[in-house]
């Protein structure tokens, strides 16, 4: 079961409208989002095995007019791939009507190795950022868009995510 999967009762009702799942991998957190994500292939049937409706970096989509008005902008486990993480946010945030939303899953980083190290499996070495759960983003996140952001909801997704919804003002 992935991130989202297991995050899915409380986070599928923020996905309303026209949105994007930014990194969908294999299932998008809605059946109506743009998957936007690489293509990746099962290597014993070199098949795809992505939801994604748009292959390719995000980031060129979003350059498109498609990518105007979003209702919602969701990602799982993505953002902390990201050393300029803000920059990221501020693309997500400009694509948004006013009153849209962003949400978000992202581990918990202690409780992510916890994880990783009680249960042998690998730690994702490419996470740039990390958190300590939604308080630590939250506080991240007003000292850069604060002026622009209300905070809808935020709480953790066991064994070791945590989400946060914010709605552009």
């Amino acid at each position: 079961m992935t991130e989202s999967e297991r995050a899915a009762d409380i986070l599928e009702r923020f996905c309303i409208g026209y949105g994007v799942d930014v990194g969908c991998g294999e299932h998008k957190v809605v059946p109506w989002a743009i998957g936007l994500d690489f293509e990746h292939r099962d290597n014993r049937a070199d098949q795809p095995i992505t939801a994604a409706d748009v292959c390719g970096p995000w980031e060129e989509w979003f350059e498109g007019t498609e990518a105007q008005g979003l209702d919602f902008v969701f990602s799982s486990h993505l953002l902390e791939d990201y050393t300029d993480w803000r920059t990221v946010m501020e693309t997500w945030f400009a694509a948004l009507r006013n009153g849209g939303l962003i949400v978000l899953l992202l581990p918990d980083e202690e409780q992510y190795r916890k994880h990783c190290h009680e249960h042998g499996q690998v730690y994702n070495e490419g996470h740039n950022t990390s958190w300590l759960g939604p308080g630590a983003f939250i506080a991240d996140l007003r000292d850069s868009l604060s002026e622009r952001t209300e905070v809808v909801q935020a709480g953790v997704v066991e064994p070791y995510s945590f989400y946060v919804v914010l709605r552009r003002t």
